[in-house]
C-alpha cells in the first residue's frame, strides 16, 4: 500500500448491527454491540441424555460397547488400540495403573501420528479413521431418537430455557467472581444501564447433534422478536438475579435491575452435524509442542507438513478463516461441557489470546461429582487452562505477566445439579424475564 493510499479497511467478522437494523440501537448516545461467544462440549449432550432418563449416551465408551455390539471390524486399528486399552485398564492393580481414557479414539490418534513406531500404519489411519466416522454418524441416530428429541422439545419450551441461558447466565456466578466481572462495567446503570444495548450470542456447538439447537431455539412461546408497541427491542437481560453488593455502590444493579434490549444469536456446528454423516470431522489439533521431542527436527517438520494435516480439524474445518477474527472480536467466552484438552488447543490459545489484547473474559463451567475444596479447584482450573494452551507465538509478552492478566479475568462455575444452573441447566420452572424478584432463582447448593 502507497504511501499516500487510503488505509485498507478490514471487515469485521462478527456482523455490526446498526440503528438500520434496530431503531433504538445509536452508538453515537452509547448503545453498544456486546459479542459473547459461548463454546459448548459433550458434557452438554451427556448432561440431556441423563436428565430425560436415556439409557444411552454419546461418551465414547459407549461408542465402543456400540462397536462391539454391531461386530465392527476387529482389524481396524483405532479400534483395536481402544480395546488394548480398556483391557489394561480393567487389569489395572492401582489407580496409577489404569487407564481412565481408555475409549478415547481421538487422543489414540494423535499419539500415532506423532510416534515413530507407528509409522507402519500411518497409511491406514486415513481409511479406519473414515469407519470410524461413518459408524459413529449410525451410533448417533440411534442413541438421539425421535421421540427423544420431541420429549427435549417439549420441555426446552415449556421451561424457556434459551431465553434462560442467555438472559440469566450471571446468575450462575459466585459473589466472589460477580464483584470482579468487567463485563458489568460496560453499563452505565444511573444511566439507562443497557437500555438499547445488543447482546450478540455466537454459539460454538462442537457437538455432532442438534440437542443444544433445540435445547436454545427461541420458540413463540418464550421469544417475542417485537413485543412492544413504542420500541423494537425484544430482551430482557439479568444483571444480578442474586442481588449480590455489588463492586460500586453508584452503579448497583440488583435483582430489579433490568433492561430494554436487543438479542440476536447464531449457532455453528465447525466439527459437522449429524444428519451429514461425512460432515463428521474427528482428528487432532496438531499440537506441535508435545511432540516435537519423539522425531528429529527436519523429519518432524517435513512430516507434519505434508502427513498431518489430513488429520487436523483445524484445517479441515478451515477454522483460522471462518472463526479466528470472531474470536478476537468476542469480549465475553462461556465454556461449557467441554474438556479443555488438547484436541480443541486450537481455540483454547486464541481465547486466551483474546483475553490479553482484547480485554476479554472467560466464564469455564465445571461439575463436581464429589464434595472439594471448591476454592482450590477454582485456582487449578485458571491455571491448569492457560497453562495447557498457552502457545507463545501468540504473545509478544513474557508468561508471566500474560498469565496474571488472563488469571484475573477467569471466573468459574461449580455446579453439582443441573437444576442450580441458569445458564444449560434444566430447571422446569418456568423462566419469565419480567421477573425481578431474586427468590425465584434456584439457590446455589
Amino acid at each position: 500500500m502507497g504511501q499516500n493510499d487510503e488505509k485498507e479497511y478490514h471487515y469485521p467478522a462478527i456482523r455490526q448491527y446498526d440503528d438500520q437494523d434496530f431503531k433504538c440501537f445509536k452508538r453515537s448516545e452509547g448503545k453498544e454491540q456486546h459479542n459473547i461467544m459461548m463454546l459448548v462440549g459433550n458434557g452438554f449432550d451427556i448432561s440431556v441424555l441423563n436428565y430425560l432418563e436415556s439409557k444411552y449416551s454419546t461418551d465414547y465408551k459407549s461408542f465402543f460397547y456400540y462397536l462391539k455390539s454391531i461386530k465392527f471390524n476387529n482389524d481396524n486399528v483405532l479400534f483395536q488400540k481402544m480395546n488394548e486399552l480398556r483391557i489394561k485398564d480393567e487389569k489395572a492393580k492401582n489407580e496409577k495403573s489404569r487407564v481412565p481414557n481408555w475409549s478415547d479414539f481421538e487422543s489414540i490418534l494423535q499419539e500415532f501420528i506423532f510416534s515413530p513406531e507407528h509409522l507402519s500404519i500411518r497409511e491406514r489411519l486415513k481409511e479406519d479413521l473414515g469407519e470410524i466416522q461413518y459408524e459413529f454418524s449410525h451410533f448417533l441416530n440411534f442413541v438421539v431418537s425421535p421421540d427423544l428429541i420431541s420429549k427435549l422439545d417439549k420441555k426446552s419450551s415449556e421451561s424457556k430455557w434459551g431465553y434462560r441461558t442467555y438472559a440469566s447466565f450471571i446468575a450462575d456466578l459466585d459473589e466472589e467472581d460477580y464483584k470482579k466481572f468487567n463485563f458489568l462495567r460496560k453499563f452505565d446503570f444511573p444511566n439507562g444501564g443497557a437500555h438499547y444495548h445488543v447482546f450478540n450470542f455466537s454459539i460454538i456447538n462442537f457437538n455432532y447433534t442438534a440437542l443444544l439447537d433445540n435445547y436454545l431455539h427461541l420458540d413463540k412461546d418464550q421469544f417475542d422478536p417485537h413485543p412492544y408497541g413504542s420500541v423494537d427491542t425484544n430482551f430482557q437481560f439479568r444483571f444480578n438475579p442474586r442481588d449480590y453488593e455489588n463492586y460500586d455502590y453508584r452503579s448497583y444493579p440488583n435483582a430489579e435491575t433490568g433492561c430494554s434490549a436487543y438479542l440476536t444469536t447464531e449457532i455453528c456446528h465447525p466439527h459437522g452435524l449429524q444428519q451429514i454423516p461425512r460432515s463428521l470431522l474427528f482428528g487432532i489439533d496438531g499440537n506441535r509442542k508435545k511432540y516435537s521431542n519423539k522425531i528429529e527436527s527436519s523429519a518432524f517438520d517435513f512430516f507434519t507438513k505434508l502427513y498431518a494435516p489430513q488429520f487436523e480439524k483445524v484445517f479441515w474445518a478451515q477454522t483460522p478463516l471462518r472463526y479466528e477474527k470472531a474470536i478476537s472480536e468476542t469480549e465475553l467466552f462461556i465454556i461449557f461441557g467441554s474438556s479443555r484438552g488438547e484436541t480443541d488447543r486450537w481455540w483454547w490459545s486464541h481465547i486466551l489470546s483474546a483475553i490479553f489484547y482484547g480485554d476479554a473474559e472467560l466464564i469455564i463451567y465445571q461439575r463436581l461429582s464429589s464434595d472439594c475444596d471448591q476454592g482450590k479447584m477454582k485456582r487449578e482450573i485458571r491455571k491448569e487452562f492457560i497453562e495447557n494452551n498457552f502457545d507463545q507465538k501468540l504473545f509478544k509478552n513474557e508468561y508471566t505477566e500474560v498469565f496474571e492478566k488472563i488469571y484475573s479475568r477467569i471466573s468459574i462455575v461449580l455446579y453439582c445439579d443441573s437444576l442450580t444452573i441458569s445458564a444449560f441447566g434444566f430447571c422446569e420452572k418456568s423462566f419469565n424475564p419480567e421477573d425481578r424478584d431474586p427468590g425465584n432463582v434456584i439457590e446455589v447448593k
